[in-house]
C-alpha cells in the first residue's frame, strides 16, 4: 500500500463499493428481486429496465450530456421501448430505495471507526459518487461535510471525468494535492484522481500488497495513525 503525504487535509470517498460491500448488497437484493418477480410475471419488463440502465451507464460513461439525470433515463427508455417515467419509477424503486434497508448491514467493516478518527483529527470529509448519495449515507449512518454527485447539474459527468472531484475540492477550499480520494475501482476512481493529480487509494483486499491498494479500513486507519499521529 502506498504511503501517505503528511500534507493531506481532506479525504473524499467514492460511495458504492467503497462505503458498503456491494457484493453482499447485490446478493441480498437478488433474493428480494427473485421473490418479487416470481409472483408478478406481468412486471418482468422492470428487470430489463434495471439491467439496461446499469449497462448503459457503464457504456455511456464518457458520453457528453447537458443533463445526465434525464439522459440516463432517456437512454434506457429508448433501448427498452418504454416511456421515461416508467424507467424513472423502476430505477427509483429498485436502485435508489429498496436497497436502503440493507445498507447498514453491508457497511464496510471498520469504516465507522475510521470516520471517527478523521473527525478527531479535523480532516475535511466528502463523498463524490456517480449515483445520488444523500439517502445512502443516511442509511449507512455516516456523515460527511461535502457531497457531490455525477448527476448534479453543475457536474453532469460520470467518472473518470474529474469534474465532480474538482468541484468538491473547490467547495472544501483545498487543492487536489491536499486531498485523498478513496474508491474501489482503479479504472474509474483511480483514473479520476490521476487526471486531477490527486493522491488516491483503492479498496481491494486481493491487491492490498500493491501500490495504491488497501485491504480494509482497519489497515487504512493504522496507516493514518502512523502518518498523522502528531496532528
Amino acid at each position: 500500500m502506498t504511503g501517505l503525504d503528511k500534507e493531506i487535509k481532506a479525504v473524499i470517498f467514492d460511495l458504492d463499493g467503497t462505503l458498503y460491500n456491494q457484493s453482499k448488497l447485490r446478493k441480498l437484493m437478488l433474493k428480494e428481486i427473485l421473490l418479487y418477480f416470481a409472483f408478478r410475471p406481468h412486471k418482468i419488463r422492470d428487470l430489463r429496465i434495471i439491467s439496461t440502465f446499469r449497462k448503459l451507464r457503464e457504456k455511456n460513461f464518457d458520453k457528453p450530456t447537458d443533463n445526465l439525470q434525464e439522459d440516463e433515463y432517456l437512454w434506457t427508455a429508448e433501448a427498452v421501448g418504454c416511456d421515461q417515467q416508467s424507467v424513472r419509477r423502476t430505477i427509483e424503486e429498485w436502485i435508489y430505495n429498496r436497497p436502503l434497508k440493507y445498507m447498514l448491514e453491508c457497511r464496510q467493516t471498520g469504516l465507522a471507526d475510521f470516520m471517527d478518527f478523521l473527525q478527531s483529527k479535523s480532516f475535511k470529509t466528502g463523498v463524490f459518487s456517480d449515483y445520488p448519495a444523500q439517502t445512502k449515507l443516511q442509511a449507512l449512518n455516516l456523515k460527511v461535510q461535502h457531497i457531490v454527485c455525477a448527476t448534479d447539474k453543475d457536474v453532469n459527468q460520470l467518472k473518470p471525468d474529474p469534474k465532480g472531484l474538482q468541484l468538491i475540492c473547490q467547495r472544501m477550499g483545498e487543492s487536489p494535492q491536499t486531498c485523498l480520494f478513496i474508491g474501489d475501482r482503479m479504472e474509474r476512481d483511480g483514473e479520476c484522481a490521476q487526471r486531477l493529480g490527486m493522491p488516491f487509494l483503492i479498496l481491494n483486499k486481493e491487491k492490498s500488497q500493491e501500490n495504491h491498494f488497501f485491504r480494509d479500513y482497519a489497515e487504512l486507519m493504522e496507516l493514518f495513525k502512523e502518518t498523522f499521529d502528531q496532528k
